[in-house]
Formats: C-alpha cells, sequence, structure tokens
C-alpha cells in the first residue's frame, strides 16, 4: 500500500493548502483487462457527509392560441406557485406580445409545477401541451461536522474521480474548464485539441493542464449543448440572479455540488418530455451516465517484462501524476492523445516492428470503451444513487 498525498489550492483567498491523500493498492482483480493492476481510492470517508439531491430549475415551453404579454403568463403561474417564474417571449409581436413562451420555475416540486401549468392553460388556453425543454438537478454533499476543509476534500475528490464517456475534447466549448469569478475567462484544463495532440505526440500532451482549484467552478460541457456538468463549493445562495444579490450561506448549509443540465435531446433520450413523465420518473437512472464516479488503476512492476520495467515505471508514474493533477477527465484525454497519435503512425511503428522482427502490429484501438483501466468508485456512486433516489421520494410524499 502507497499514500498519495496532493495540496488542493485556494484561488479567491489566501488560505493555506488543503491536503488530500490517495491510497494506492492492489487490485486484485480477475477481470483480464485488469490483471496485475493496483487501484488508487480517495483516503475519504463518505460516511462524514450527507448527500442530497435537489432540482434547482425546470424550462417549460408553452404556446398559447392567443398572443399574450410576458406579465401575463408570469402573472398566472406565480399566484399558484407561489414564487414569480422566469417568463421569456420566444416570439415578438405587436405590442410585445408573443404566443410562445419559456418559463423557468426554480426549485420546483413536479406536482405544483403541474398545477401551475393547469391552471395556465384554464386562464389562457394553450395551442400545444408544455414541454419540459431544460432540467437541472443537484447533487450535494454536506459534511456532517460544518468544515472548509472536508468540503473541500470531497470537491477535490469529486474533481479527479469524475468520469463521463461523452466527448468532452473536440469542441472548444465542450472542453473541461474552470472560472473563479463571473467576470474572468475561463482557464481551460488541456490546452490542446485532439488533433494538436496527434501532430505533438503523447509525451508533449504531459505539461498541458491546469489543476482545478477548490473554490473555483469546474465546468464540463457548453452551455446551451446537450449536457453540461459544474461542480463548486456552494458557500453562497443567489436570490436574484437578474439583480445579482447574493446571500452567504451559514457554515451548516455550505456544500460541495455537482451539478448536471439536461438539454432537450438528452430528456427525450431519457423519456422526458413533459412534467407527467418527469412525474413518473426514477431520479436514480441518473446515476449511471450523469453522477459517475471512477477511479483509476496502474499497471504494477512486478507483472511487467524485465526489459520493459523502467519504461513502464516511467510511463505509469506519469500516469499517476496526471491523475492527481487532473483527474480521470485527464487520463482520459492522455488516451485520446496516445491513440490519436499511434493511428497517425501506426504504418510508421509496424514497419520499425517487422525489421525488429516483431510480428505483432500496433491496431486500431478505437471502439474498445474508455474506462478499460478504470474501475466504479462505488462507494461514492452509492451515495449519488441513494440521493438521486430520496429526490423521487420526497417529490412523491410531497404529491400527496
Amino acid at each position: 500500500m502507497k499514500i498519495h498525498e496532493i495540496a488542493l489550492n485556494y484561488i479567491k483567498t489566501a488560505k493555506p493548502p488543503v491536503k488530500l491523500g490517495f491510497i494506492e493498492r492492489p487490485g486484485g482483480y480477475s477481470q483480464a483487462r485488469l490483471l496485475g493492476r493496483s487501484v488508487m481510492t480517495p483516503d475519504l470517508n463518505l460516511k462524514g457527509y450527507q448527500f442530497r439531491a435537489v432540482i434547482d430549475w425546470i424550462e417549460i415551453s408553452v404556446t398559447t392560441i392567443d398572443a399574450k404579454q410576458f406579465k401575463n403568463i408570469q402573472d398566472v403561474v406565480a399566484s399558484v406557485y407561489g414564487r414569480k417564474p422566469y417568463v421569456k417571449a420566444l416570439e415578438q409581436g405587436p405590442g410585445g406580445t408573443s404566443r410562445t413562451f419559456r418559463i423557468r420555475l426554480q426549485e420546483p416540486t413536479i406536482d405544483r409545477a403541474i398545477k401551475a401549468l393547469e391552471a395556465l392553460g384554464l386562464k389562457y388556453p394553450l395551442a400545444e401541451d408544455p414541454e419540459v425543454t431544460s432540467v437541472e438537478i443537484s447533487v450535494d454533499a454536506i459534511p456532517r461536522t460544518p468544515s472548509d476543509d472536508a468540503r473541500a476534500r470531497v470537491l477535490g475528490a469529486m474533481h479527479r474521480c469524475f468520469f463521463t464517456d461523452s466527448d468532452f475534447l473536440t469542441e472548444p466549448t465542450d472542453r473541461p474548464r474552470f472560472s473563479f469569478r463571473k467576470d474572468a475567462a475561463p482557464t481551460f484544463l488541456f490546452n490542446a485539441r485532439p488533433s494538436t495532440m496527434a501532430q505533438s505526440g503523447p509525451l508533449e500532451f504531459w505539461s498541458k493542464e491546469s489543476e482545478v482549484p477548490v473554490d473555483a467552478t469546474l465546468s464540463i460541457g457548453r452551455k446551451d449543448g446537450p449536457v453540461m456538468w459544474k461542480m463548486m463549493d456552494k458557500t453562497v445562495d443567489q436570490q436574484n440572479p437578474d439583480a445579482g444579490t447574493l446571500v452567504n450561506l451559514p457554515d451548516v448549509e455550505k456544500r460541495a455540488r455537482i451539478e448536471v443540465t439536461l438539454g432537450p435531446d438528452e430528456l427525450r433520450g431519457i423519456g422526458i418530455r413533459s412534467l407527467q413523465d418527469m412525474k413518473a420518473f426514477n431520479y436514480s437512472r441518473l446515476q449511471g451516465k450523469y453522477f459517475q464516479f471512477m477511479l483509476p488503476t496502474f499497471l504494477e512492476k512486478r507483472h511487467v517484462l524485465p526489459r520493459y520495467r523502467l519504461m513502464f515505471k516511467w510511463i505509469e508514474n506519469r500516469a499517476r501524476e496526471k491523475f492527481l493533477s487532473t483527474g480521470i477527465l485527464g487520463l482520459e484525454a492522455l488516451r485520446i492523445s496516445r491513440e490519436s497519435f499511434l493511428r497517425r503512425n501506426r504504418d510508421g511503428f509496424n514497419q520499425h516492428l517487422r525489421a525488429g522482427g516483431v510480428t505483432r502490429r500496433i491496431s486500431d484501438r478505437r471502439g474498445q470503451g474508455s474506462s478499460r483501466e478504470f474501475v466504479a468508485w462505488k462507494e461514492m456512486n452509492n451515495c449519488m444513487a441513494t440521493a438521486l433516489r430520496r429526490l423521487k421520494e420526497r417529490e412523491e410524499r410531497e404529491g400527496r
């Protein structure tokens, strides 16, 4: 067993770094893809946190038969919902009227949202059924004993163990990035696109990275894209986004958060089109695709032929460094870089191997699965799934 310790740094304040350990031990796996590999796990007691899932907001598209002012829509929904919603007119007609509107309900309960839209349809008949176009769902990790360090540790572990099989590199706007204030340009974790990586080769890619400070917001995926993730230390609540007013949270309510925003295509893919679909939906289904955490594995020296051990030791140590700085996302970016480089130079490598009397060929590895050297972080995934299941249970109780 070996312990790797890292420093989790702040960017907004002069707070001293927080230490987080990762324990590496033999995996003892029987699967062929994991034979002879060790596994690295955060040294973190998840029982010291309460995990709670919430629906942050829902956006709904409605179309009325007759053109209305956005305030007409807003007033009817607010009278039932109990809170003024954000309403945007999507078509500008005479006098600022519209037939199509986007309504955002903050911190909704689904039954209350259904009643508000039913009331709207009675007051202003609708041309078609309302459609859910976007949803943001979060899972919070709240230390049972309030502590800045405890939040930093679980967030640092989440940064490094988060996994998605979505393509987060091809489109520049999808790339992982962090920011620590709204008016600041984001800092990208990886400063090279796959085409650049293929040209420069995997070795040059080792240094093109930036660690995420624990008081910054990490984003993956583009705004208004199919899906976007954010991870943050939530210490303030934004009561009025338009006015930009902030309320500092008391220590007992501060939490580490991962939130996912699903656009219309993602929602249709999981069977959600209407509020009734949301009412019937089992939120724990979201864990496997959107709230997934993995652990890295590394090839142990004793499972490598003696003449290759020095080379493999260097490669695996660089991979450890990359995980400890930029996490599973960094290892995935490295894999893409390496495989792009090999595809680009495969013929030359195979010719070199043949000249040396080696019959094994370097093949195109595309489609073999991006998580073949990762294993599930079961404890964290179970915490996420349980929080999402309890969200469903709360919705059911509130709808009775």
